[in-house]
């Protein structure tokens, strides 16, 4: 079993979060020490765009470990720009690459399953402009459309961009802010030589929530310090 690791988590908005694929990663690892990255990226975003799996890599490669993923898409979509990857990184025998999902990914049978993912992407997309002609005509017919959350939306415009922007801002704003409130206590915590995993063991026993109430793990803690730098 490996020692240490280095783990990529992505989302696509700030609504979504990486607690599953984090807690994912942690039960497959319990007892190794975790370098995590995350990233809040369109899942067809290129991935020379990407500086936190960028340096994923080349951590990985520093420390000669493996770069974990708790799915095989979060290491791209695109088949040419992840088979690249694969064949410069793994192939080459510079790193190994473990996708929980497909634990026992080989090379000769690789392409098939990056294959699968670009497949994947291509029907997220075509779901998504089916979804906005679908509101775009409801708008053009009845003035508007109801969201899942029951909302009256009146256009698909600028303004929803508007009010999405501000939504995003005010839950960084307030991660932000947790983060500072909460990071003399971890850092005090740290002072006296517990681990990122001890850390979030002595959180939760004393009863404080995370952000998003949930329960702390090592990623978590890391995640502040990471924030409140």
């Amino acid at each position: 079993m490996y020692k240490e690791i280095v783990a990529i988590a992505r989302v696509s908005t700030d609504k979504q979060d990486v607690v599953n694929q984090h807690h994912q990663v942690e039960i497959a690892f319990p007892n190794c020490q975790i370098h995590w990255f995350n990233e809040v990226l369109s899942g067809s975003t290129p991935n020379a765009d990407r500086p936190e799996f960028i340096k994923a890599t080349k951590l990985a490669k520093k420390l000669g470990c493996p770069i974990v993923a708790a799915n095989l898409s979060r290491f791209g979509r695109d088949l040419a720009e992840v088979s690249t990857w694969y064949r410069d990184n793994v192939l080459s025998g510079k790193q190994k690459m473990i996708a929980l999902d497909y634990p026992n990914l080989e090379p000769d049978t690789a392409g098939i399953f990056f294959t699968i993912q670009q497949m994947e992407s291509l029907k997220i997309s075509q779901r998504t402009k089916a979804a906005h002609a679908r509101q775009k005509a409801e708008i053009q017919a009845n003035g508007f459309f109801i969201s899942k959350a029951g909302q009256k939306i009146y256009s698909l415009g600028n303004g929803c961009k508007k009010a999405s922007d501000l939504g995003n801002a005010k839950i960084r704003a307030k991660a932000d802010s947790f983060a500072a409130n909460n990071l003399p206590l971890v850092q005090s915590l740290q002072s006296t030589g517990k681990s990122l995993k001890d850390i979030a063991v002595e959180l939760n026993d004393r009863g404080i929530k995370t952000a998003r109430g949930g329960d702390w793990y090592a990623s978590t803690v890391s995640n502040l310090l990471r924030r409140a730098a």
